[in-house]
C-alpha cells in the first residue's frame, strides 16, 4: 500500500489530476491520498478533460478528506470527479466535491461515471464497478451524480452512502444501466438554486436492476424560488423494469 499525506494548511493546489491504470494496485496494495482538508482547484479548459480529478482505467485508489473544487471561473465546463473506462474499486470518503451553482449548463456535474469524456450521461461500456462514495458533500452542477452504463452492459455494485447532495440544477442522482447500485442515507436538497429546472432527487431510467434505494432524505427543492409551481419528484423510475430475482 502507498499513502500520500497532504500536509494540512498547505493548499489550495491549482491543478488537474488525471490517473490511468497503476501497476501493482490491488485490494491489498491500494493507493491513498489523505487530503487533510486541503483543496485541489481547477478550471478545465479542454473539452474532453472536464474533471478536476479523473480516473481512467484506475483501480483501488482512495481519496480522503480532500476538497475537490471545480467552481473556479473561466471555464465552460467543470466536473468535480469523473470515473471512466473500467475504473473499479475506488473510494471517495469525506470529501467536498464542488462545482458551480450559478449556471444551468449540463456541462457541470459533481460526480460523473459514464462512457464519454464530453457528456455526463452518454451511454456505453463504462464498466466502472465496485466504487464507493461515502460521507461526501457533492454540491452544484446540473447533475449531482451520474452513473451511466448502457441497456446491455451495466455498471455493477457501486455504492453512495451518507452523502450530502446539494444544489444540483435538476438531478441529484441520474442512474442508467446499473446493476446492484446502493443509494442509501443520502441527504438531497436544493436550498440555494435561484432559477432551477424541474427537480429529480433520485432518477432511474434505462435498464437498471437489483437497485437498492433506502433511507434517503429528499427535501427543499425550491427554497430560493418561493411560490414556484415547478415539478418535484423525490424518487423517479421510468423504463426500469426489474426481473424476477433482480427487483429494484
Amino acid at each position: 500500500p502507498v499513502v500520500f499525506d497532504v500536509v494540512a494548511g498547505t493548499g489550495p493546489y491549482n491543478e488537474q489530476l488525471i490517473l490511468d491504470s497503476i501497476r501493482g494496485a490491488s485490494a491489498v496494495n491500494t493507493v491513498t491520498f489523505n487530503g487533510n482538508g486541503n483543496a485541489i482547484r481547477y478550471a478545465p479548459i479542454v473539452n474532453d478533460e472536464r474533471a478536476v480529478i479523473k480516473l481512467r482505467r484506475t483501480d483501488h485508489i482512495r481519496f480522503n478528506n480532500l476538497e475537490i473544487d471545480a467552481t473556479v471561473p473561466g471555464s465552460s465546463y467543470g466536473y468535480g470527479v469523473q470515473l471512466i473506462n473500467n475504473a473499479d474499486s475506488n473510494i471517495f470518503n469525506n470529501c467536498s466535491i464542488l462545482t458551480r451553482i450559478d449556471t444551468n449548463a449540463t456541462t457541470y456535474a459533481g460526480v460523473v461515471i459514464n462512457a464519454s469524456d464530453i457528456n455526463a450521461i452518454t451511454t456505453g461500456n463504462t464498466l466502472c464497478d465496485g466504487n464507493l462514495f461515502s460521507g461526501n458533500l457533492i454540491s452544484g452542477g446540473y447533475y449531482g451524480v451520474t452513473l451511466v452504463g448502457s441497456t446491455t452492459v451495466a455498471n455493477r455494485s457501486n455504492t453512495f452512502i451518507n452523502n450530502t447532495v446539494r444544489d444540483n440544477n435538476s438531478y441529484g442522482f441520474y442512474i442508467l444501466g446499473s446493476y446492484d447500485v446502493r443509494i442509501e442515507a443520502n441527504d438531497i436538497s436544493r436550498p440555494n438554486r435561484v432559477s432551477p429546472a424541474a427537480f429529480y432527487g433520485i432518477y432511474f431510467t434505462g435498464l437498471s436492476v437489483a437497485s437498492n434505494v433506502t433511507r434517503n432524505r429528499i427535501h427543499n427543492p425550491y427554497d430560493q424560488v418561493g411560490t414556484s409551481v415547478g415539478a418535484a419528484y423525490g424518487i423517479y423510475f421510468t423504463g426500469c423494469d426489474g426481473f424476477t430475482g433482480l427487483e429494484n
